[in-house]
């Protein structure tokens, strides 16, 4: 796969774990957000998704 493909893919994960998390998906979206980093393993963009999934899980298991 090209650099460019590469890219795409990697932002199209990125931004649909996005659009999970807004959606409080949490298991999907940190796993499109795992996605991404196969494709770049040190994305920041995607290893800060899985930290904001992390917290929003703790947040509802608090409020619980």
């Amino acid at each position: 796969m090209s650099a460019t493909a590469t890219e795409t893919l990697r932002k199209t994960h990125v931004v649909y774990g996005e659009m999970l998390l807004v959606q409080n998906k949490l298991d999907d979206s940190y796993a499109q957000f795992g996605e991404a980093l196969k494709l770049a393993p040190n994305d920041p963009e995607a290893t800060d998704g899985q930290k904001r999934v992390v917290l929003a899980k703790n947040y509802a298991a608090m409020e619980a």
